[in-house]
């Protein structure tokens, strides 16, 4: 009997750590459900607008069935894996492999992606330093906990960094992109998923 419990357990064990590990669409720091919409606020320079980000089709990205996402500012291409997020396309870079955008199993890691960038039509072999950690941000009047992601680059000179916060539930609720510390396009979250 207590031979039969173990294997019982072991293969408890085993499918609880496969399914952890495939692909997942409903991770809740942003749900990838096709037809899902959030809208932000987009200010880029003295420019401001209402943008509206769209889960359309399936990609595959990561070795796993993954998202694009469409903007007016362009595609997204996402995927989660088990409880980490790839990412393998912005309206202006491509990734080459995928990126490991977020990692919602701990709230503070360090990586570095050595890879292959796209950017704005020419190939660039880079390192993507990758910062995650928990924050508390002002949301809507009040204090919510984040995980914040930071990715930096050097790309022809210029550092460019892109920051990230996420929030459970909810998805993006804020991001910045800068280069050598300028801000040069920020979104804030106004509704979604819905």
């Amino acid at each position: 009997m207590a031979t039969k419990f173990r294997r019982t357990s072991h293969i408890i064990t085993i499918l609880s750590i496969l399914s952890i590990s495939g692909c997942n669409e409903q991770i809740s720091y942003f749900p990838l459900k096709s037809g899902n919409r959030w809208d932000y606020h987009i200010r880029n320079g003295l420019q401001t607008r209402v943008d509206t980000l769209k889960v359309k089709q399936n990609t595959p990205v990561a070795s796993c069935k993954g998202y694009q996402l469409l903007s007016h500012s362009g595609t997204l291409e996402l995927a989660w894996k088990g409880t980490t997020l790839y990412l393998a396309k912005t309206p202006n870079i491509r990734f080459i492999p995928s990126l490991t955008w977020l990692d919602v199993s701990t709230t503070h890691c360090q990586n570095t992606w050595k890879g292959t960038v796209r950017y704005l039509g020419n190939l660039y072999s880079t390192e993507i330093n990758i910062t995650q950690s928990e924050d508390m941000i002002l949301f809507k009047g009040s204090n919510v906990k984040t995980l914040k992601v930071i990715l930096t680059t050097l790309i022809e000179g210029k550092n460019i960094e892109l920051i990230t916060w996420f929030s459970q539930n909810l998805g993006i609720i804020q991001q910045q992109q800068r280069t050598n510390g300028t801000l040069n396009i920020s979104q804030e979250y106004l509704n979604g998923p819905y």
